[in-house]
């Protein structure tokens, strides 16, 4: 830390302390001061609550009167009352009216209208107030408590007449002050007279009965009431009446009816004059306000009087108390820090003087350190650039001019075997001579001579180490200071595993074009294979009577269906054969290709099948299990050049959950079981875990391409089985597969033949497009011979003409999928645009990528060439008739 920082870090503790004191010392005298306040207010509301009880119960003994009043005449008329209650009035100024309500039995409603019509009240009437607010006659009830005197009138605060037993909340109190015969106080919030300002009143009710009655039990009390005596106490007047006697001392007060709804229960409040910024009713609990109430329990009814502080008028004193203490704090705290600055800057400039000279030693010190540092940097540069050169898995060397070694890193000693302490200041072409037998000796002279080299990649082996492989050597000459060659760097580079992996690269090119040229005479080949098997199907129709031609014909077929299968074989290597997925009988699947197996094998290797009658059905793609057998066969051919035996056995398994023949890899259940094995070489244990990878091969370069054994494994997978593969060296391989059992299954062909005769003479129009003339020619002669109307196009315009000019609509599309200009797809979507109902069937010699770029699904009809009559029949039996045949 600085001086500076130092000097500024004192001043602040000083002030911060002599802050912290003085905001102690406010908070001292803020809470004695707020303590004393408090005690004061809570003295000052004590007695102004006890006051407001007093004059209450004061004014509720003032009604006492009123019943020896009634008691002195046999019938009070309203001249008596309203002298009467003038007379009261003026002795209690807290009350406004004063009412007389008397108890009228239905008998006499009748006489007291009469009498209050001939006093002059023409208008009076016992009334009550509807629904809408109005005011009508009450109806027929056995007793009534109307407004008979109010005194002074001009005051009124109901209209004369007006029945309180028609008002639910004044009825109910009314009956209790009946029955107790004490004098009760009500709050009143709804004025009858609407034309007078909303206010709260109380009602002070005095009961008042017979004279001549005892009133000693309830019952009396409740039948022998005679009416109601009603004092209106004005709250705001009784209270501020009250409070003249006090002086003003910031003190809010609130009367409270406790009897109400908490909403409603605040009767009036009267602010302090002080409560300059508006009243505070209630404490919000954060200590804001003073807080004394009181309950009462008058009149029959639970009241309450809270007094309020006001903090601007008790809280100022002790506030500019507290603030006077703080200030002075901060005074005396300032002067202490400027006493002690200057006293820190007089300090701080000696010691700027012994800092100065401390300065000046430190330069020449920090000086030879610099010196010393360069020093250490250029070692570790030198350290770091040789840790460089000795990490590298490269091998690097230098020679000066006269080829004498300078520099031999390890990787040097791992590719030649010479130490660095051998080679030091030898001369490189004598240590290792086959470096004159493979040329190098000259490259490395052109790069002493200040010539930059790159030999090419030269296979040689290195004698001591006896490491073999392709070796790639660069050479830079090295500079001097003034740019002359001072002698050359060599980088020796092991790029064996390099020129393998680009061998690898240029053999899966080679593969790739070889597949796109096999897909390509495929397909031609398949569309020559279609017309060859129709033409033989139409032939085999057409009831031949000769023997000879008829077996010459079917042999025709079965040499076009054979044909076909290799043309799917094509397909399969070049990735582009249509994937049709069908319920499978492997042991059929096999006694079909039995003689395409004998014929890839030699006479010296024996073939031997044990197929079960009884196979349970696997779903997959035929030509794909084809594969399976075709590849594993040529294998297997392979491993016994000196001949052999190749077995293949089909049977149902069933593995359990125990079984230990069951592959980790399968759930418990039914399996279809496939195994080909042979007597061959077997496969060494290093290698039996990378037969399955891509493009790996231990047959010769242009012998195999690594891809069959990745393409069975492919298979497999996809099915959801598994492969297992056991192999000893010298005692033959065996290839075990587990294929899921399809249980959902459906018969095939068995009703094939009744479909076709049944679609016979239906006449459906049927539009065929295909570029191959001698395929719509037999496609379209195999149609029209069952019936069918056959319209034809070579491609994809021609067909749109074609749909928009015929008529009637054309209820089935066969298309070639590769038409030259507009493909199928596109034709098919185009026409399903102007007519939904027509029906497509996709014809193809192979799926190139653009069918999945142009939308082609699984879901949709397709048909691969070749296909005999039958099959075509088929699907367009599936298509026209809806219903599902295989």
């Amino acid at each position: 830390m600085s001086r500076q920082k130092k000097q500024r870090a004192q001043i602040f503790v000083t002030v911060i302390v002599g802050v912290i004191f003085s905001f102690a010392l406010a908070l001292w005298v803020h809470r004695e001061k707020g303590q004393a306040a408090e005690l004061k207010f809570q003295n000052l509301s004590q007695a102004r609550i006890e006051s407001i009880e007093k004059t209450l119960f004061k004014n509720l003994d003032v009604l006492a009167p009123f019943q020896p009043f009634y008691n002195a005449s046999v019938y009070v008329d309203r001249l008596e009352f309203r002298t009467y209650a003038a007379s009261f009035l003026k002795k209690n100024p807290t009350f406004q009216t004063l009412i007389w309500v008397p108890r009228v039995v239905f008998d006499e409603r009748e006489e007291y209208e009469t009498l209050a019509k001939q006093k002059g009240l023409s208008d009076f009437k016992f009334n009550q107030r509807n629904f809408e607010g109005d005011f009508v006659r009450v109806g027929d009830q056995e007793e009534y408590l109307p407004v008979y005197y109010e005194e002074p009138y001009k005051n009124a605060l109901f209209p004369l007449g007006f029945d309180f037993s028609s008002d639910k909340s004044m009825i109910d109190f009314l009956k209790k002050v009946r029955k107790s015969g004490e004098v009760g106080l009500i709050a009143w919030r709804d004025p009858i007279n609407q034309d007078k300002e909303k206010e709260i009143f109380l009602f002070a009710i005095q009961p008042i009965y017979r004279k001549t009655v005892s009133l000693s039990s309830s019952k009396d009390r409740w039948e022998k009431l005679e009416g109601y005596v009603l004092g209106c106490i004005e709250i705001k007047s009784l209270i501020e009446m009250t409070l003249t006697l006090f002086k003003e001392e910031g003190v809010n007060i609130g009367f409270y009816d406790l009897n109400a709804p908490l909403e409603e229960q605040l009767l009036y409040f009267h602010p302090s004059r002080l409560s300059f910024l508006g009243p505070v009713v209630e404490s919000d609990g954060s200590g804001r306000t003073w807080r004394v109430l009181n309950e009462i329990d008058m009149g029959g009814q639970r009241w309450k009087v809270v007094c309020t502080s006001f903090k601007p008028g008790w809280f100022s004193a002790f506030y500019l108390d507290s603030l006077f203490v703080f200030f002075i704090g901060l005074f005396f705290t300032c002067i202490i820090a400027v006493f002690l600055w200057l006293f820190l800057k007089r300090h701080s400039e000696k010691e700027e003087l012994m800092a100065q000279l401390s300065k000046n030693n430190k330069q020449l010190e920090d000086e030879i350190e610099t010196r010393k540092k360069a020093e250490k940097s250029l070692l570790k540069e030198k350290d770091f650039s040789e840790r460089i050169i000795s990490s590298s898995v490269d091998g690097i060397f230098s020679l000066d001019l006269f080829l004498n070694v300078t520099l031999w890193n390890p990787g040097m000693e791992l590719i030649t075997g010479f130490s660095k302490e051998e080679m030091f200041s030898k001369n490189v072409l004598e240590i290792l001579p086959f470096l004159k037998e493979i040329g190098e000796d000259k490259n490395l002279k052109k790069a002493v001579a200040g010539k930059i080299v790159m030999s090419k990649e030269r296979p040689y082996e290195i004698q001591r180490t006896k490491r073999k492989g392709l070796f790639e050597a660069i050479y830079s000459p090295i500079r001097g200071e003034r740019g002359e060659t001072v002698g050359c760097l060599g980088l020796m580079r092991d790029v064996t595993e390099r020129n393998k992996m680009e061998q690898q690269i240029l053999r899966s090119q080679k593969m790739d074009s070889l597949g796109q040229l096999a897909g390509g005479v495929a397909h031609d080949f398949n569309n020559l294979l279609t017309a060859i098997l129709g033409y033989s199907d139409i032939l085999l129709d057409s009831n031949l009577e000769d023997e000879d031609a008829i077996k010459y014909v079917t042999e025709i077929k079965k040499t076009g269906e054979r044909a076909g299968a290799l043309t799917r074989q094509l397909l399969a290597f070049s990735r582009k054969q249509i994937v049709e997925t069908k319920h499978l009988n492997v042991t059929s699947l096999v006694y079909g290709i039995k003689q395409m197996l004998r014929e890839l094998i030699n006479e010296q290797i024996q073939l031997e099948f044990s197929l079960a009658n009884d196979l349970k059905y696997l779903k997959g793609d035929r030509g794909q299990i084809e594969q399976i057998f075709l590849n594993l066969v040529v294998n297997a051919r392979d491993a016994m050049p000196n001949g052999g035996k190749i077995k293949i056995e089909t049977c149902n398994k069933e593995l359990s959950e125990d079984s230990l023949e069951r592959p980790d890899s399968l759930e418990p259940g039914s399996y279809v079981f496939l195994s080909i094995s042979d007597t061959g070489e077997g496969i060494p244990p290093e290698i039996k875990e990378k037969i399955f990878d891509p493009f790996f091969t231990t047959k010769d370069p242009g012998k195999g391409t690594g891809m069959g054994l990745s393409i069975v494994y492919s298979v497999i997978k996809q099915s959801g089985g598994d492969i297992v593969v056991e192999s000893e060296p010298g005692k033959g391989t065996t290839f075990k597969f587990y294929f899921p059992e399809e249980k959902d299954l459906f018969k095939e062909e068995e009703v094939f033949e009744d479909q076709v005769e049944s679609i016979e003479g239906k006449s459906k129009t049927i539009l065929l497009v295909d570029d191959e003339d001698s395929v719509r020619v037999v496609v379209g002669t195999v149609l029209r011979k069952k019936g069918f109307v056959v319209l034809e196009a070579f491609d994809g315009d021609q067909a749109f003409e074609v749909i928009q000019s015929h008529e009637p609509e054309i209820e089935l599309l066969i298309t070639d999928i590769g038409l030259p200009g507009k493909d199928g797809i596109t034709l098919a979507n185009q026409v399903k645009a102007i007519s939904p109902s027509t029906k497509i069937l996709f014809i193809s010699g192979h799926l190139d990528k653009c069918v999945d770029q142009r939308g082609l699904k699984k879901t949709d009809f397709i048909l691969a060439k070749p296909f005999a009559s039958d099959v075509l029949l088929q699907k367009v039996y599936e298509l026209l008739f809806q219903k599902k045949a295989a």
